[in-house]
Order: structure tokens, then sequence, then C-alpha cells
């Protein structure tokens, strides 16, 4: 689908960084990458009140799903396989940073969803891990509350939301984590926000490759 054109007192941006690409005397360390049974138990990790042991799912064989997502630069179609999704609205429990926890305890999200899934660019295999995130709110204020989080997650060291591959989840290839570097993009309109990290899976990653910063602008909104 293509995103209609905006309203007033809505605003759509896009902006590429990492809340954890460089780590800052802010204790907001990614978790590791779940491999075998663990239990969060540091600051770090999603929130201690809700955090519970992780254990590796099955890799599915089948995608949920296959979206057919537009390029919003040029002509170009991305066949999107969707293997994974998860719907919560406990957004703080799955949070690490010191920053981010404290705005997600402080701003209530009204609902998060997250997913892995592939495409190809360029002929090579890119895996995707997204996370759109909504708050709860009146407008305008709300737009405020958004985009004050989208900011939050982009700057260095101020934390993020636990992507599925962390928490124990895979698709066919992935690999444990997010590869790094990576092409990381961060995309706000209204009360959402939606954070995607993309990396080929047959080699190594340019930080932030214009090609996959492009498809992560591109995947807003036509993922969920």
């Amino acid at each position: 689908m293509i995103v209609a054109g905006l309203g007033l007192a809505a605003c759509s941006t896009s902006t590429s960084g990492h809340g954890v690409a460089k780590q800052s005397a802010v204790n907001s360390s990614p978790p590791p990458a779940a491999t075998s049974p663990v239990q969060s138990s540091t600051a770090n990790t999603p929130s201690s009140s809700t955090a519970a042991a992780t254990s590796l799912a099955p890799t599915p064989t089948t995608p949920l799903r296959v979206d057919n997502v537009q390029s919003y630069s040029d002509n170009a179609t991305y066949s999107v396989k969707v293997w994974v999704e998860d719907t919560t609205i406990n957004c703080e429990g799955h949070a690490y940073g010191a920053q981010v926890i404290a705005y997600l305890k402080a701003h209530l999200c009204k609902s998060m969803t997250r997913l892995l899934a592939s495409t190809t660019v360029g002929g090579r295999p890119v895996g995707i891990a997204q996370t759109m995130i909504t708050f709860s709110g009146d407008a305008p204020d709300v737009y405020q509350t958004a985009g004050d989080f989208k900011t939050l997650v982009t700057q260095n060291g101020t934390g993020n939301i636990a992507d599925l591959l962390r928490e124990g989840k895979r698709f066919p290839k992935s690999g444990s984590a997010v590869g790094s570097p990576d092409a990381f993009s961060a995309q706000g309109e209204d009360t959402a926000v939606g954070i995607d990290d993309l990396w080929y899976l047959d080699g190594p990653t340019v930080e932030n490759a214009p090609e996959l910063m492009n498809l992560g602008d591109s995947l807003f909104l036509q993922l969920n």
C-alpha cells in the first residue's frame, strides 16, 4: 500500500541511527541473543518485572505470509516473506536501556508488533527485524509522545526494543542475531513509530547501506 498524504496535525519522519550503535555512559547495551534458556537479570535486558526465561523457538519452514512492498523512492517492488510475528501491549517488558525503559513507563503504549522477515535486494538475501509501536493518548499530545520516542531510540546509548531474534525466534538462515553492522532506520507517523534493522544474510553489510535504508523506509506501514 502507498501511504496517503498527511494532514496538518500529523507528521511523518524518517531517521537513520541506532539507539545502541555506540555505547555511552548510559547502561543501554542490548541483551545477548538467546542461545539457550536464560533468565534476564540486569538493567540492560528487558524489564525485570516482566522478563521470563527465553528458549529457542523452532525455525519455521514456511512464511506466515508474503507481502509486496512498493518502494517509496523508485519503481521497485519487494516480495517480503514474514516468518515470525508477535503482538503485545507489554512494551516496557521487551525494552532495554534505562532511558527507553523509563520513557515507556511514563508513556503507555497502545500496542506493539514485532516481526522477522526476509526479502532480496540486488539479488542478495536480506533479513529484516521490525518493531511497530503505537502510543495511547489524545491528539495532538500523543503525536509528540510518538515523535519523542522515535528521537530517543535513534540516539546512541539510550536503549531500544529487543528484536525477536534476541528473544529466541528464528527464520531460515537468520543466524542468532541481527547482523553487525546493519542498516537501521526509524519512521514515525501520528501515534506510530516503526523501527527496522536490515542486514544481508549472505555476507557483510555496509553500515546504513543506502539500498537497505531505502527498503527500511518503504517497509513502514506496509507490513502491519
